[in-house]
């Protein structure tokens, strides 16, 4: 099976860890073209992708055509039908249109990148369902991220915890009881991520693999890996000073904080395992390469419809800003005509009692 993976680049979080382990084992029977559609560097030493070519987007539009050509996200699905492919598939790690607030153009082509004529392979049941009630037509297919299994971590006297981001920083600066700070999740008792991004749940999950147990915000996607008092604990979003307190609980309580690494060590024993999670992906590749073509008489009517709803959203929200600017613009109007009138020499006494006033 030959298959072209479309990213905007290599490195820095563009492409989605899973998928990067997914192609670093899926065997020598899948070929894979690594194209990059945005100017950057081509190589890496990454030893995920040994075995793949990696290409500039234009030489992949060139190419004989592949079994199956997989986009990423937004941006590298913009050309993703250049690409010549028997099937066209949408990688969906999470919901990037959600990311853009009302006034971010971005947020239109995010969007509609859910509404092409394509197969959609997902990260997570909570990706499924939210794909289906948008398009209920859609064929999506899921494919966990896979886990590499590590010796549990030692314990120490002190409550380590590794803190991803900087909420999870602040959390951890509020603690009262004595703590270490993690370097890497290998040697954390507790991963603290605080995200209020969609899924995002990478390091927990490579905690849990590690026997380190979590603390979570309740994203979506968060209760297909974390639950409560099971194998880790969820707090409330906003809440820097409770997440603060669950961990010092942790601290202070060695039975629960034992009872959460077991039941993340159970939790990680039923999880696929990168090579089971390779096989699975690779599974939906060639069904999908064999299955008709989806079904594109809605989606060019879909596609429009959302685009003059993200647009409607975007001039509201320009229309709002214009209103405020004009009521600031209005309410600072008197100060600067009284302020012009006091820098004319007849008026400067009077000046002197415009500023007494204002005190």
């Amino acid at each position: 099976m030959n298959v072209c993976l479309l990213v905007t680049g290599l490195g820095g979080g563009r492409v989605p860890r899973a998928l990067l382990d997914h192609v670093g084992v899926l065997g020598d029977d899948v070929r894979v073209v690594v194209a990059v559609t945005e100017p950057g560097v081509l190589g890496t030493d990454d030893p995920r992708l040994a075995s793949a070519s990696i290409v500039p987007v234009s030489e992949a539009v060139g190419a004989s055509r592949f079994d199956v050509a997989v986009a990423t996200g937004w941006r590298s699905a913009a050309s993703l039908f250049r690409v010549p492919a028997t099937r066209h598939v949408l990688y969906v790690a999470e919901l990037e249109h959600r990311a853009f607030g009302p006034g971010d153009p971005e947020g239109i082509p995010a969007a509609l990148a859910l509404d092409l004529p394509v197969d959609f392979v997902v990260e997570g049941r909570w990706l499924a369902e939210e794909i289906m009630a948008l398009r209920p037509e859609a064929r999506v297919r899921v494919v966990r991220p896979g886990v590499a299994r590590s010796s549990p971590a030692a314990g120490s006297a002190r409550l380590s915890v590794l803190a991803e981001g900087p909420a999870a920083e602040a959390a951890l600066a509020a603690m009262s009881e004595p703590h270490e700070v993690a370097a890497r999740v290998g040697d954390a008792d507790v991963v603290l991520m605080l995200s209020s991004r969609d899924g995002v749940l990478g390091a927990p999950l490579a905690g849990f693999a590690c026997g380190a147990t979590a603390v979570v915000t309740p994203v979506p996607g968060h209760d297909e890996l974390v639950q409560h008092r099971v194998n880790g604990l969820v707090t409330d979003p906003d809440d820097v000073r409770g997440a603060a307190r669950w961990l010092d609980l942790l601290a202070r309580d060695g039975e629960l904080l034992a009872s959460l690494r077991e039941g993340a060590a159970r939790t990680v024993e039923e999880w696929p395992t990168i090579e089971a999670a390779a096989d699975e992906f690779r599974a939906a590749l060639a069904e999908i390469a064999a299955s008709e073509p989806p079904d594109d008489a809605r989606w060019p009517v879909r596609l429009m419809d959302d685009a003059i709803a993200r647009t409607t959203v975007v001039r509201e929200h320009m229309r709002y800003l214009d209103e405020a600017l004009r009521r600031a613009e209005q309410a600072a109007a008197p100060v600067e005509r009284v302020r012009a009138l006091a820098r004319r020499p007849a008026l400067r006494p009077f000046a002197r009692v415009w500023r007494k006033l204002r005190r």
